[in-house]
């Protein structure tokens, strides 16, 4: 966010209602211990609507840094170096490094590492190594796997 971005602000005791502020500085550095970053907005309060200590939800637009991809928690690698997701290449895996986004739970939000292209391996196991050779299973053969 840079100073002069529009910003959404809205309060309880003000229920349904949006006022739009003007971001006009920040303290340019996070703070480590609660990993939040200082800003200030100034909002129009001509009507005296908004009291001092009024505690606001702050609503920030920014665009999406590119595309993102929901998959399952399930499909997480932990590994030494960091998260990993196993996708496969022709009928080889590969581990590819991701960054995550939202979390809940069940399913994650992946912001970097992979493409729209790229097939996951839905629950991987720990002993995946990069190169290892995989057999690709779809949905529908795994139903008619058992002759039914």
């Amino acid at each position: 966010m840079k100073p002069g971005a529009k910003i959404d602000l809205t309060f309880a005791e003000h229920a349904g209602k949006i006022y739009q502020g003007t971001l006009v500085r920040t303290a340019d550095a996070i703070d480590p211990a609660s990993r939040t970053l200082l800003v200030e907005i100034d909002v129009n309060n001509s009507a005296g609507e908004l009291l001092p200590g009024s505690l606001a939800q702050v609503h920030f637009k920014t665009p999406p840094a590119g595309p993102t991809f929901i998959v399952p928690a399930a499909a997480l690698i932990f590994r030494k170096e960091g998260l990993h997701v196993g996708v496969v290449n022709g009928s080889v895996a590969r581990l590819v490094p991701v960054v995550i986004g939202e979390d809940d739970g069940a399913n994650v939000q992946i912001v970097t590492g992979l493409g729209s292209g790229d097939q996951v391996i839905q629950d991987p196991p720990d002993s995946l190594i990069e190169g290892e050779t995989v057999r690709v299973v779809s949905p529908a053969s795994q139903t008619n796997a058992g002759g039914k």
